[in-house]
């Protein structure tokens, strides 16, 4: 890594002002990523229309309370088998402590109060893969007889997007650049699909995420505030603006009535269903310059979600369409600490 040192008064003491920022793996080196990522939400509002009239569910005396808690962490034990610049060319990631968490907690004048919790585990957990970047992209495979379902390979993403932190070029301190938005978004749902099943459940693979849209816009800046023994601290403001459009993901759930629906009920369609969210927040991500990688990195954001679904149901000639638009607030954090091992 290549380090500016400007000499101070009388060149007594030397002062780094300014680096080259750059992401570095080298073979034979062990890089373990353990993250966590945790988000809470209230309801604030609930809207229901009838073919676009206000209906009895947002009659002024209605009154509903819902919290939500939603939790993800792992550890992700990357062993390099051919090292480079900015990415590796291939290495062996071991999938340990996955965890996924969700609670709900909803209190209502019309309706029964509802509590739930839900854990899923990964069929990943144990399980090694090794990664190659060959042809412009990484492909996955098990090594040697590994025992698991291929499936499985399908929705991983290979590499860690640390490297979308770092400015194209050097910079000295209290500098500031653009960070990706799409990149950063990227950070909240690390490793990609990482086969959770419902605890219990076998398996039916994740075919649901082809059918899911999502589009990402925003603002993310940073700033070089500090270069001290050997580490670059990197402050991080964003905006971003998330569209997940879940409508394909919902039709393909489809299936038969609940039990409880009374014979002969008429069940409505699902034409959409979209959540749109909003989010603020700010964070520090710790660089280690001469090994070229990220140590740790702390995100916050308080953030708008708004959820519209809109369902149809066809009565003879009638039809009637139900839309409701349900606004949360919440807030969430992000954190990683990062332990490199090298020969």
């Amino acid at each position: 890594m290549k380090l500016v040192l400007i000499a101070a008064a009388a060149g007594l003491s030397l002062t780094a002002l300014s680096a080259d920022l750059t992401s570095t793996y080298a073979k034979g080196e062990i890089r373990t990523t353990q993250f966590s990522y945790e988000e809470s939400s209230s309801l604030v509002d609930v809207e229901m229309l009838m073919n676009g009239e206000e209906g009895p569910m947002g009659a002024p005396d209605m009154e509903m309370e819902m919290e939500t808690v939603n939790g993800q962490s792992g550890v992700f034990a990357d062993t390099i088998t051919r090292g480079g610049e900015g990415k590796p060319a291939g290495f062996l990631r071991l999938y340990s402590d996955l965890e996924l968490h969700s609670s709900m907690s909803m209190r209502s004048s019309m309706f029964d109060d509802q509590d739930s919790e839900e854990s899923k585990e990964s069929e990943l957990e144990g399980v090694s893969v090794a990664f190659a970047f060959e042809d412009g992209e990484y492909t996955a495979e098990f090594p040697g007889e590994e025992a698991a379902d291929k499936e499985v390979l399908a929705g991983l993403e290979a590499l860690l997007p640390w490297a979308s932190l770092l400015p194209e070029e050097g910079v000295e301190v209290e500098a500031e650049w653009e960070i990706d938005a799409e990149a950063f978004a990227g950070f909240f749902d690390l490793g990609g699909d990482l086969a959770w099943d419902s605890e219990g459940n076998d398996s039916e693979g994740n075919d649901d995420e082809d059918a899911q849209e999502s589009e990402v816009e925003g603002t993310v800046t940073a700033t070089l505030t500090k270069i001290e023994d050997g580490e670059a601290t990197i402050s991080i403001s964003f905006e971003l603006s998330e569209l997940v459009d879940l409508t394909g993901v919902s039709m393909n759930m489809g299936g038969e009535a609940p039990d409880d629906v009374p014979e002969g009920m008429m069940m409505p369609d699902m034409i959409a269903l979209t959540i749109e969210k909003e989010s603020e927040g700010e964070g520090t991500a710790i660089w280690n310059i001469e090994g070229g990688y990220l140590s740790s990195l702390e995100l916050e954001c308080e953030f708008t979600s708004v959820q519209e679904m809109i369902m149809v149901m066809e009565m003879g000639p009638e039809k009637m369409e139900m839309e409701e638009i349900s606004t949360s607030e919440g807030e969430a954090t992000f954190s990683v600490q990062v332990t490199v091992e090298r020969e």
